[in-house]
């Protein structure tokens, strides 16, 4: 999970005496940056244009960045959501989170929240006709 979030971090044994040359530098701000692994999958390199293009991962942790402007269908994303998103279709999801449209709801652009079985959409105060605006 380390290695997934933080690929540059030093992992250390708390078996052993603490190695301090080991430690990273907190001077490098932007080295730091550029290794959280988080951040580096939101980038274009990351992103399925389709949920459809979205693959099973091959680890046991994992990142799927959706990336879709048109918005979603109400009626079908509750099924999607019941139907398609159980552990044994969709794998065991600890944690997810973005934004989303409905169709339903034009003009509006909700925050996607779920933890384990849960799944939270509420409305946010983001302009979705902003330039960058999450879809």
């Amino acid at each position: 999970l380390v290695r997934r979030l933080a690929p540059r971090a030093a992992v250390l044994d708390a078996r052993r005496p603490l190695a301090l040359h080991r430690l990273p530098r907190w001077g490098d701000v932007a080295g730091l940056a550029a290794s959280a692994g988080w951040m580096r999958e939101l980038t274009a390199a990351g992103v399925a244009t389709r949920p459809g293009e979205v693959d099973r991962l091959d680890g046991p942790v994992g990142s799927v960045v959706v990336g879709d402007p048109r918005p979603l269908h109400p009626e079908r994303l509750a099924l999607a959501v019941e139907e398609e998103l159980r552990p044994d279709r969709a794998g065991l999801v600890l944690r997810s989170k973005g934004f989303v449209s409905l169709a339903s709801r034009q003009g509006e652009v909700g925050g996607w929240s779920s933890v384990g079985s849960m799944l939270t959409l509420q409305p946010t105060r983001i302009d979705p006709w902003q330039e960058g605006a999450p879809h």
